[in-house]
């Protein structure tokens, strides 16, 4: 056989076998690279999936343990249109349609919760004590509410300072006002806000002055809505 021929022979089986062990490498490189990654991929779904699941079950605890209306009642008033949850332990003892506190004689309706437990140390309220209630008022030809509470309260023999505050948060979607109208025993700490022509107010009494009315309050107006 001539030499070049020999040559050429041992060139192209060279370049075979290079080829061939190269492709192997790179398809087995390849190979491996795909099942790494793979790995990799199914690790991180396994740890969203776990963060997820640790996530809803923090939230449903957390929920289940903060919710402080669970086992609340709901009162609902279908003649002025809205309902509250309220402490399972108040018990509505009247609804009135009478005059209200100083000037306030132009409420539509009225009703008084008692009995419940004072949110400061969890001890029983006296039964003479008004834990909560709600009046609703005729807001037509009312314009600023702010201005028609001080002419209300103010000079009324309640506070002489008496100066209604605007609250960050609305309640049921509307614009909101608190207040603290009393003197000498106790004070009435009230929301007041319009809706539909109305105005209207819930509040709670506790016959000691001095006493935290707002978480207690706060929790109650939460579930305030309107049915119409």
């Amino acid at each position: 056989m001539k030499t070049w021929l020999k040559i050429l022979i041992a060139v192209v089986l060279t370049i075979i076998i290079v080829g061939g062990g190269t492709y192997y490498y790179m398809q087995r490189k390849l190979t491996n690279d795909k099942n790494n990654l793979q790995s990799q991929i199914d690790s991180l779904n396994k740890q969203i999936k776990d963060l997820q699941t640790t996530s809803s079950t923090s939230s449903t605890s957390t929920t289940a343990t903060t919710d402080p209306t669970a086992g609340w009642k709901t009162y609902t008033n279908s003649t002025y249109g809205f309902s509250f949850k309220y402490p399972a332990d108040l018990a509505a003892i009247s609804t009135n349609s009478y005059a209200e506190e100083g000037k306030l004689s132009d409420n539509l309706f009225k009703i008084y919760f008692q009995g419940g437990h004072d949110p400061n140390n969890n001890t029983p309220l006296l039964l003479a004590t008004y834990s909560l209630f709600a009046v609703v008022y005729d807001g037509n030809s009312i314009s600023n509410i702010s201005d028609w509470l001080v002419s209300k309260f103010r000079n009324t023999g309640e506070l002489s300072s008496f100066s209604p505050t605007l609250v960050a948060n609305k309640i049921a979607g509307e614009a909101a006002y608190s207040a603290q109208v009393g003197c000498c025993a106790g004070y009435d700490y009230s929301y007041f806000f319009r809706h539909g022509g109305k105005i209207f107010r819930i509040g709670t009494n506790y016959e000691s002055a001095g006493t935290n009315h707002g978480a207690y309050l706060d929790s109650i107006v939460a579930t305030f809505q309107f049915t119409k």
